[in-house]
């Protein structure tokens, strides 16, 4: 009867009581201590699929939010994002993410998920803050291409006139995005996910290429994910100019703790169970108009080098046509 009487008045202070839950009176803590969402579902050996995410999202439409929400992350996120800027989030999925950032001021907030069911879903579901249509591909002149000062005028605008939706794919977003549009990208369980790809180190390394990509030069990616930095910090930091997979940023670690099932166990951030890390990308300008510089040269190089094997391939023809006509003459 005491343990009831106990539970009971558990129940009463903190209404997300869990009956299930068995707690050890003489230690004060709970037995049987778990993080309210498991990281690392059975299904996640399908993460890497398409056919995957569309029949989740065709079966289960309903809200879903990987890791933490925006309230969640909102003290963090505001240190390295402006509501002005344009911000793209990568893996959107159908969180509420979006939306609870425009209710809070945010005005150019682009969403990208590889299910077109997804996107179709997330667009009739917020219709009404869901802006028209826009191109962020830069438009090509008879003149030549719009300036950089030109072109967030045009393609952009002031905002987005509200969240937009795309359905791609992350790994290769050059027929949707251009490049250089983007002040932030955020990324919630999508860098996670491509982990469980059949080819995980070329997805992983073609997303990290594409991010850096969009961003501007002094754009940040914000990436929450549950791995550790020891996993993860092996692809998002290469600074060696000479390797195909530099990026040009610098990145830090900031560790958040889970949502728990029990009130009154207190986060340890030391400790790996009880926290997701937030990895803080911030591109250098410097490093980034190398990278600029030297991706240039080397389309230069092959272009150069592909002409030169086009003439080599017409002089030979072209002397094989004259040998065999002086030998029919």
């Amino acid at each position: 009867m005491a343990i009831s009487r106990r539970a009971a008045g558990l129940e009463a202070i903190h209404p997300r009581y869990d009956k299930s839950l068995k707690y050890n009176w003489e230690t004060g803590h709970f037995d049987n201590d778990v993080a309210e969402y498991d990281p690392a579902p059975p299904d996640c050996c399908q993460y890497g699929l398409d056919r995957f995410w569309d029949e989740r999202y065709f079966e289960n439409p309903s809200v879903f939010e990987w890791y933490h929400d925006y309230h969640a992350l909102k003290g963090l996120l505001e240190q390295f994002c402006d509501k002005e800027q344009n911000i793209c989030l990568v893996g959107c999925g159908t969180s509420e993410m979006a939306a609870d950032m425009h209710a809070d001021g945010y005005k150019s907030v682009m969403n990208l998920d590889m299910s077109r069911i997804c996107i179709d879903q997330m667009q009739t579901r917020y219709k009404d803050i869901s802006g028209p249509p826009v191109s962020l591909k830069k438009i090509k002149m008879r003149k030549g291409k719009l300036s950089e000062k030109d072109f967030p005028a045009l393609v952009m605008g002031q905002d987005l006139g509200g969240v937009q939706w795309r359905q791609g794919n992350a790994c290769d977003m050059s027929a949707t995005f251009d490049d250089q549009i983007f002040d932030v990208v955020i990324d919630k369980a999508l860098l996670d996910s491509l982990y469980c790809a059949q080819k995980p180190q070329k997805q992983v390394k073609a997303y990290l290429q594409e991010v850096d990509r969009i961003l501007k030069p002094l754009g940040i990616y914000f990436c929450v994910s549950h791995g550790l930095p020891e996993t993860r910090l092996d692809k998002l930091e290469n600074t060696d100019e000479e390797s195909e997979e530099f990026l040009a940023w610098f990145c830090e670690v900031h560790a958040v703790p889970k949502n728990e099932v029990n009130p009154y166990k207190v986060s340890q951030l030391k400790d790996p169970n009880d926290v997701y890390y937030v990895y803080t990308c911030s591109k250098d300008e410097k490093l980034d108009n190398e990278k600029c510089m030297a991706i240039a040269s080397k389309k230069a190089r092959a272009k150069a080098a592909a002409v030169a094997k086009t003439r080599v391939k017409s002089k030979t023809g072209g002397l094989k046509k004259k040998k065999k006509g002086g030998g029919k003459k």
